[in-house]
């Protein structure tokens, strides 16, 4: 007994009661206390009892009755520690209060003592009886449980995994105890644990029982089939009134332990059965009798329980079933005979959610669901998502989602490993199970902007694997009627069939197209998806664009345009027509003019009858000149304690011959738990090795080999002591002449290490340990390392490695201990190994830095480069970067990092191999600017002879966003510089180049889309940045920029650009150069167009009209002045001509139409001349 002492107050709320006590120290030496307190104590084989207590004081205690009140009088009452129950807690020494005071629960008191109770046993482990055992005669008896302690939870009982709700409980014992068979364990044969006792100050107590064999056996019943029969005995048939309980024997279930499971056959439709499952029945009223008591304040009526089976039945194993993934049960399968295929439909509620995935055994007249894990337990049964139930290397899947994307569904197999006796191959089919949608489910996907590029077509997906295939296609628009394509089968006039898409050829422009998808299942169910595609206008489009599909354009503006075009070809035609008739009647009119005033002139220069009588004046003629038309021409715009001497190590300089010898080193348990001494495993030794299972890690197996440093002395760890300097703890070593040839060389790409001489074949049989010479590594160290060849995807192995391989069973012997007191068997542990073998170093490998594994890798031939995948998920954090082995067929990855001890292997980020100037990276971060990503490659340095470089390939390694991933960008607040147009990014490197860019404006919800080829009329560009030229007058403009990488994936940019108060311009915008998205042209915008239309028209009939009017005035006086000069040639007379020009009537009534004073001057200057 324990007694402890604290200085501050309890609570012991949870008693129901609040007592307030200073809690004293009393050693079991002091006169004070043990002169007034007489406790009898007593041990027996059930466990631990104190008697009354004799004292002038009131002693009471916390007691764990099943009914009652929480403090008793020790005076009167017995506290226990036994099978029945646990008394032990608190005990309280008060001279005023009893136990009746104490168990009023509504007011709270503070007494004199308060004591710890507790129990406290040398080796942690207390042992209720001891029972007898046969493997075929396992008796019933019952284990304490929760309400064993008493329930202020002071002292605490926690049962073991494997007692825990496996069992039976008497319903008047309120889960004080459990009825259940005690049989041996794997870890423990010769004691039976029920659970631990948790105790203040103490460490944990293990409570149960001691077994011995016993030699008497039972017989079998015969095999038994449940599928429709109850369980019962020949002499006991009534169901009820047994208990069952199933054993599961270590070669029969893959753990490989011994299990002992309750059936509990009251629940007709939830009890499992399992293959080679041994099914023991015992008397379910003996059983209650004996735990049943009929005093309050005791928990358990019979002490000493122990009870043999009614009868044992083995199940018949040869039970033929259909092993099938389902998501819950059997119930919501289906099955095809014209497919002779299980398919399951998934509801809408269970969509994109997280759903468990287990196999079943599907098995016929099994009503009850008992056989549906029939064959769980015989082997390690997973399911797959794959086409081919050989194809070994697809992912165990656990879980899965099936998303309104149409992810997670298709074909599921199971696969088997880890197979026992218990697994019937003979009598087990497995057979493909579909998840397909519900039938006549809708799909809503999410809507798509699309681009330039040949998916600018409206479409469907072909087909999901080979499940559903498309039926038909119905696509409705804003502003025509709806459209049904039956005929999907091949590429014809309305479609086109295009890596497993169809496309409908029909054009867009400004609009939404909805898609309705009907798709029909090979199980003759049909769902169909719906997606909206919103089509931009394309402003220019650039010549080379990598694909010749046609832009997109909205059928209401063009239908307006074209409306607009016929409009101003018809103004335009009315427009020439007038202006001609104008120019013909001003010729006539001209004409008629030119006789009159030829007549004029002719009698004023004829004043006397002579000149009458002379010839007539020649008619003028005017040259007509031929106006050649100019064609317009196209623009188009671009943009560890043993005996020592026993451990030996010998080898040749030329490794021809080696021994290496395994021993047991001390490990962190091998000094007691929490005392002084402290013990410190080596660097080098802790996790390095193997540990035998009932060791508990107080030893850990591994070879003792010359480190280098001390070359006669191998070290564990050290000791630490108080007082004393840290003591070093290991084996000395010496050398031996003889060796041991080596196997031939292994390549475990595929094969397992086993040794070649066929005796040690069995992996599961064997220790490995890979061991490295100085010249072979680059930290010029001898090493040795652990292979966990258990571990079939995570052990590594190196260049110039060699594996060793000793015998498993044997070492584990020579270290399992049967002596409690000791930990070790034998004191001389030193086996030398089984076989010795060098790895085959010609391995050809491609180095390339990764992040975390090779798994997300891809190789695209093409540009003969690797590259990466970055999702959202990973951007943000420190990624670690390193070099790995790509090697081919290591389906394992084993040999991934083959060649990190050879060299030092370094990642760089640099576009050149030989730039040895790079800094070296060990981790990165990608972040939402777009830093981190690109090419990075290996730089090797501080090579060894295991290197290989004839073999070795270094390449460059590219991270990149994952495919359609959209990075939001800063906000920017533009200014009148260059950088105040809208603008992206025009290349990011060599890997990522601009395809396309949306701006998007939310106030009048327009969208342009700009392709461009650089420079253009629209764009420029300035230190690899695109800028838009045209500036905006919108708050907010958000602005897409699609990026296409050198691997054909496509990444996009999203940026808000606000823009400042600005006054706008008092003319508007032109009415064309506005976009509307998703929305019609009304009747009164053609009228505002055609108006504008008309407008210009008539300015520029005008125009033309003025200009003609003005060349025929200038050509009017070139004529006269011709007339005038030739009618003087031909007069004699000076002073007639004179006498002409003097007159100013006939002057003013010959040129009265003309105002042109300059002409009249140079006349007369002419006319001097003359």
């Amino acid at each position: 007994m324990s007694l402890e002492k604290k200085t501050k107050s309890m609570n012991a709320a949870k008693l129901g009661v609040i007592v307030r006590m200073a809690i004293e120290t009393i050693s079991i030496t002091d006169t004070v206390l043990l002169n007034r307190i007489r406790i009898k104590r007593r041990d027996n084989k059930y466990g631990v009892i104190f008697g009354h207590i004799k004292s002038r004081e009131k002693v009471t205690f916390n007691v764990a009755y099943n009914k009652g009140n929480p403090f008793m009088a020790f005076k009167t009452t017995r506290a226990f520690f036994n099978i029945h129950q646990c008394d032990f807690g608190i005990m309280v020494y008060d001279s005023v209060y009893t136990d009746e005071d104490l168990n009023k629960l509504d007011r709270s008191f503070e007494v004199d003592y308060g004591i710890l109770f507790v129990l406290k046993v040398a080796s942690n482990r207390l042992s209720l009886r001891t029972l007898s055992y046969n493997s075929r005669r396992i008796r019933a008896s019952v284990c304490p449980y929760t309400n064993w302690a008493p329930k202020g939870r002071i002292i605490k009982f926690i049962p073991a995994p494997y007692v825990e709700n496996n069992g039976f409980f008497e319903n008047s014992n309120g889960k004080a105890h459990i009825i259940l068979p005690v049989f041996r364990r794997d870890d423990d044969y010769n004691f039976f644990s029920c659970g631990k006792v948790v105790q203040p100050t103490l460490p944990d107590l293990s409570l149960g029982f001691s077994l011995v064999t016993s030699g008497s056996n039972y017989n079998f019943k015969g095999d038994i089939t449940a599928l429709d029969n109850d369980i019962v005995c020949d002499n006991h048939n009534d169901i009820n009134k047994l208990y069952h309980f199933g054993l599961l024997e270590k070669d029969s279930n893959y753990m490989g332990i011994t299990k002992v499971d309750k059936i509990d056959v009251t629940l007709i439709n939830r009890y499992k059965l399992y293959s080679d499952q041994i099914i023991m029945i015992y008397n379910k009223e003996h059983l209650i009798k004996m735990v049943k008591h009929g005093n309050n304040f005791i928990k358990l009526g019979t002490k000493d329980i122990s009870v043999d089976p009614l009868c044992i039945a083995k199940l018949n194993s040869n039970i033929s079933a259909t092993l099938l993934p389902t998501m819950n049960d059997l119930e919501s399968l289906y099955y095809s005979e014209d497919l002779d295929i299980f398919y399951s439909t998934v509801k809408g509620v269970d969509l994109n959610k997280k759903i468990p995935l287990k196999c079943l055994s599907k098995v016929k007249k099994d009503t009850y669901r008992r056989y549906d894990e029939f064959y769980s337990q015989a082997a390690l049964i997973s399911v797959i998502k794959s086409d081919d139930k050989t194809y070994t290397t697809s992912p165990i899947i656990n879980e899965t989602q099936f998303t309104t994307n149409l992810e997670g569904f298709g074909s599921y197999f199971c696969r088997a490993s880890m197979k026992t006796k218990a697994y019937r191959e003979n009598v087990i089919k497995i057979k493909k199970m579909y998840f397909i949608p519900d039938d006549k489910f809708k799909f809503d996907f999410s809507d798509v902007v699309l681009d330039n590029k040949i998916d600018s077509y409206v479409g469907c997906i072909n087909s999901y694997n080979i499940w559903g295939y498309l039926k038909d296609i119905n696509i409705s628009s804003q502003d025509q009627s709806p459209i049904s394509v039956k005929d999907i089968k091949v590429t014809n006039k309305d479609i086109i069939i295009k890596d497993n898409f169809v496309y409908f050829k029909k054009k867009y422009n400004l609009t939404k197209a909805t898609v309705y998808c009907n798709y029909e299942t090979v199980f003759k169910t049909m769902f169909t998806t719906k997606q909206n595609f919103k089509f931009p206008q394309i402003v220019n489009p650039i010549e080379n664009l990598k694909t010749t599909a046609p832009p997109k354009t909205n059928l209401t503006l063009l239908n307006i345009s074209m409306l607009s075009g016929i409009i101003f070809i018809i103004l335009f035609a009315v427009c020439i027509i007038v202006i001609t008739i104008i120019i013909m009647k001003r010729k006539k009119r001209r004409s008629k003019a030119k006789k009159r005033k030829r007549g004029l002139i002719e009698n004023s220069l004829m004043p006397s009858s002579s000149l009458s009588t002379g010839s007539k004046l020649p008619k003028l003629k005017v040259k007509k000149k031929k106006v050649s038309k100019v064609a317009k021409s196209n623009y188009i715009s671009t943009s560890s304690n043993s005996d020592v001497t026993s451990l030996s190590t010998s080898k040749t300089v030329n490794q021809i011959k080696l021994i290496i010898r395994v021993s047991v080193c001390p490990y962190i348990n091998w000094v007691p738990k929490g005392g002084m001494i402290e013990y410190i495993p080596d660097p080098f030794v802790k996790d390095n090795g193997f540990f035998e299972e009932s060791n508990d890690k107080t030893h850990i197996i591994l070879p003792m080999f010359k480190r280098g440093n001390d070359e006669d002395f191998f070290t564990c760890g050290k000791v630490i002591q108080p007082t004393l300097p840290d003591l070093t703890i290991g084996c000395y070593l010496k050398d031996v002449k003889k060796g041991k040839p080596f196997d031939s060389n292994i390549t475990a790409l595929k094969n397992e290490l086993v040794c070649n001489n066929g005796k040690y074949t069995n992996i599961n049989k064997l220790y490995h340990f890979g061991f490295m010479e100085r010249d072979s590594n680059y930290m010029n160290i001898t090493k040795m390392d652990k292979i966990d060849a258990s571990l079939t995807n995570h052990y590594k192995l190196f260049s110039e490695q060699i594996i060793m391989m000793y015998d498993k069973e044997k070492i584990n012997t020579m270290v399992k201990s049967k002596n409690k007191f000791f930990k070790i068997k034998s004191k001389g542990i030193s086996e030398v190994p089984l076989c010795i073998a060098g790895l085959n170093n010609d391995i050809n490998a491609v180095l390339i830095p990764t992040t975390s594994s090779l798994d997300s890798v891809s190789y695209n031939e093409n540009l003969d480069s690797y590259y990466s995948f970055v999702s959202e998920k990973d951007m943000g954090i420190n990624m670690p970067l390193k070099c790995l082995s790509k090697v081919e067929n290591d389906t394992y990855n084993r040999y991934d990092e083959f060649y990190s001890k050879a060299a030092v292997l370094s990642v760089i980020k640099s576009e050149n191999i030989t730039n040895s100037s790079s800094p070296i990276i060990d981790k990165t971060q990608f972040t939402n600017k777009i830093e981190g990503f690109g090419s990075y490659m290996c730089q090797v340095s501080n090579k060894t002879k295991a290197y290989r470089e004839d073999f070795i390939k270094i390449k460059k390694m590219y991270f990149i966003p994952v495919d359609n991933l959209l990075v939001d960008f800063q906000d920017v607040v533009i200014n009148n510089k260059t950088d105040s147009y809208v603008h992206c990014n025009k290349s990011y490197e060599t890997w990522g180049n601009l395809n396309t860019m949306y701006i998007y404006s939310q106030e009048q919800s327009f969208m342009t889309m700009h392709v461009f080829k650089y420079p253009s009329e629209n764009a420029t560009i300035k230190d690899n940045i695109v800028y838009i030229k045209n500036k905006s007058y919108q708050k907010t403009l958000e602005v897409y920029c699609t990026y296409e990488t050198i691997f054909n994936s496509v990444f996009l940019t999203k940026r808000n650009f606000k823009f400042p108060n600005l006054i706008v311009p008092i003319r508007k915008p032109e009415v064309t150069t506005s976009l509307h998205d998703e929305n019609k042209m009304d009747g009164l915008k053609v009228i505002r167009i055609c108006g504008v239309l008309f407008i210009v028209l008539i300015l520029l009939c005008t125009i033309l009209t003025i200009i003609i009017i003005k060349k025929n005035r200038k050509r009017k006086e070139r004529n006269y002045l011709k007339s005038c000069s030739t009618l003087t040639k031909k007069s004699k007379s000076k002073s007639k001509i004179k006498n002409l020009f003097k007159s100013k009537s006939i002057i003013n009534r010959s040129f009265s139409t003309s105002s042109n004073r300059p002409f009249l001057k140079n006349s007369k200057n002419k006319q001097k001349k003359i």
